[in-house]
C-alpha cells in the first residue's frame, strides 16, 4: 500500500504536511505558532500494490491543532501501568460523560505518567498517575476548552469513579482533576508579579508617607530661619537708628 496527501493550495506555496508512503503516518511539515484551536482538512489517498497501478481509495483527514492549554490531567490513585493497560477503556468512560454534553465529541489521551507534584511540578510520584486528556468537537473540529473539559467531567466524578472502579482495582479512584503543569506554572507566575506589584506599591506609599513628615520639617525649619533672620535685622536697624531715627552706635 502507498499513500499520498492531497492537500488544497496555500497562500505561501508551501505544504503544512507530509505523510510516509508507505507507513500512511501523517507529519507536520513546518512549526504551527498562534494557530491553537485551528484546524486542517485534506484527503489521504491510498493505493494498493505499491502505488504500481494497483485499487486506490480516499478518506478525508481532519488534523486539529491542539495545546496544553487545552488539556485537563486526571489524576488516579494507581501506577501508570494500571492506567496504560486500561486505556481504552477508561478512555471510552471519560468519552461517555463529554458526550452527554457534546454528543459524537472524541477524548484523546495525550500522555500517561506518574503523578506530578511539588512546587513547579518537578517531583513525580511512581505510585499514582497523570492521565492528560483532550477533546474534540465533531462540529467545529476544534478542540473544546480547558474550562469546558474540567465541568464536564469533575462535575461527575463520583459517577466517573463507580465505571473507573472495575479497571483501576480495589481502592483505585480519581483523586483530582487538574490543569497541566505549564497553565498552573503561569498562574503563579502571574500571581507572584501581582505580589511583587503590590508589594512595590505598598514600599511607595510607605516612602512618601515617610517623606511627608520630613518635607514638614523642613519647610517648619525655613519658616523658623527666616523668621529669625527677620528679627536679626530689626533689632540691627534698632541699634543703628535708635527709638528717635537718628544715627547711632549704640543705646
Amino acid at each position: 500500500m502507498q499513500y499520498r496527501l492531497v492537500i488544497p493550495p496555500t497562500t505561501n506555496g508551501k505544504d503544512g504536511f507530509v505523510i510516509e508512503p508507505y507507513t500512511g503516518v501523517i507529519k507536520t511539515a513546518i512549526m504551527y505558532r498562534n494557530m491553537r484551536r485551528s484546524y486542517f482538512k485534506f484527503e489521504v489517498v491510498a493505493t494498493d500494490n505499491y502505488g504500481q497501478g494497483g485499487l486506490s481509495n480516499k478518506a478525508e483527514v481532519v488534523v486539529s491543532v491542539v495545546n496544553l492549554l487545552d488539556m485537563q490531567v486526571v489524576v488516579s490513585n494507581v501506577a501508570p501501568t494500571v492506567v496504560e493497560q486500561n486505556k481504552d477503556k477508561l478512555l471510552r468512560v471519560l468519552e461517555h460523560y463529554v458526550q452527554d454534553q457534546i454528543p459524537g465529541a472524541k477524548v484523546v489521551v495525550e500522555s500517561i505518567g506518574p503523578r506530578r507534584f511539588g512546587v513547579g511540578f518537578e517531583q513525580e510520584d511512581y505510585s499514582k498517575s497523570d492521565l492528560m486528556v483532550y477533546a474534540i468537537d465533531p462540529l467545529t473540529n476544534r478542540a473544546i476548552s480547558r474550562q469546558e473539559l474540567f465541568k464536564f467531567l469533575d462535575g461527575k466524578l463520583l459517577d466517573i469513579n463507580k465505571e473507573f472502579q472495575p479497571y483501576l482495582g480495589r481502592g483505585g479512584r480519581i483523586l483530582e482533576i487538574r490543569s497541566p503543569d505549564v497553565v498552573t506554572s503561569v498562574k503563579k507566575a502571574v500571581q507572584t508579579v501581582g505580589y511583587t506589584e503590590g508589594a512595590l506599591l505598598a514600599l511607595a506609599i510607605i516612602i512618601i508617607l515617610c517623606c511627608i513628615p520630613a518635607i514638614l520639617i523642613v519647610i517648619i525649619t525655613y519658616r523658623q530661619c527666616v523668621e529669625r533672620t527677620v528679627q536679626s535685622s530689626n533689632a540691627l536697624l534698632e541699634v543703628h537708628f535708635g527709638s528717635n531715627g537718628n544715627w547711632s552706635w549704640g543705646m
